[in-house]
């Protein structure tokens, strides 16, 4: 009777002792492997089907008052990020990135903007592009939070009015844009109907710009402001839609209105992006000339 009890111990303690070795195991295999595998964002015809839906519950950003006024606190995106109906696991927040510490903070959601002039055609356009950030997942053997990059980027008309955005995602190798009414209508005027394949007329040839895809024309804004950008509560956080503000808003509930912070690209160091969040920033913010993805038309001065 002792041996079988003494015999029931053993494989007790066996068993622990097994299910201890399998789980220090797993620690150490993903201590080995590195950061997780960037979540897969959502692609251009994906981006289409979801450009239309609604969500429930929604966490409302926008930019704080109090920064100094200039174009890019004119232009700074309204961001709609979507709620779950039960908040477990925590719908990833936007922050700030703290690269001194080797990680994403979100005691202060900050939002990035830089703007500079770009060659259009014999047009010279100003573009303002807007970056912020969310963790990405858990690097078990440093400790530290990888950074999902979501942004969008304007592209202002020779009188200052957004007339083409683009969402920017930092590992998606299409280029989601929505054009402006009066782009399209522009480029219609100039160039014809919309070619083989593609929706609109201000699109190339899949041929000549095989990644370049337009989701929708949006409703021309009464003045300049910027656009309301449409986040996911998955943990891709990936940006369903691009609206003008003057558009009917997309979801029902607007569960808390939070502020962020303006800061400069210039303040995030490239170096630090790309080895550490896997950000090539010269990259993403270093498109195409607009003649090489469009039938750009010419605008009115």
């Amino acid at each position: 009777m002792k041996i079988d009890k003494l015999g029931g111990t053993v494989r007790t303690i066996c068993g622990i002792l097994c299910l201890l070795l399998i789980l220090s195991t797993e620690r150490v295999l993903s201590a080995y492997v590195g950061p997780k595998k960037k979540p897969r964002p959502l692609t251009a015809h994906e981006i289409v089907e979801q450009s239309q839906r609604k969500y429930a519950r929604a966490r409302f950003c926008k930019p704080r008052e109090l920064d100094p006024a200039q174009i890019a606190h004119e232009f700074a995106p309204l961001i709609v990020e979507e709620l779950k109906e039960k908040e477990d696991p925590p719908t990833p927040k936007m922050g700030v990135v703290d690269m001194a510490r080797d990680r994403t903070l979100f005691q202060r959601r900050t939002v990035y903007s830089q703007t500079e002039m770009l060659q259009a055609g014999n047009q010279r356009l100003e573009q303002i592009y807007f970056l912020w950030a969310y963790e990405g997942g858990l690097r078990e053997c440093f400790g530290t939070r990888d950074a999902l990059l979501r942004g969008v980027r304007l592209i202002l008309d020779p009188h200052g009015m957004p007339v083409l955005w683009e969402v920017l995602n930092d590992s998606n190798e299409d280029r989601i844009f929505f054009v402006a009414q009066s782009l399209e209508d522009a480029a219609k005027k100039q160039f014809g109907a919309a070619l083989p394949g593609r929706h609109f007329a201000i699109e190339r040839s899949i041929e000549e710009a095989p990644k370049s895809f337009v989701a929708n024309v949006l409703e021309d804004g009464p003045v300049p402001m910027g656009p309301y950008v449409y986040v996911d509560s998955s943990p891709d956080r990936n940006i369903t839609t691009v609206h003008c503000r003057c558009s009917p808003s997309q979801f029902d509930e607007a569960v808390e209105t939070l502020e962020y912070h303006l800061e400069p690209v210039e303040s995030l160091d490239k170096k630090w992006l790309r080895e550490s969040g896997g950000v090539d920033l010269d990259k993403l913010l270093s498109p195409e000339p607009l003649d090489k993805l469009f039938r750009w038309p010419k605008l009115p001065p």
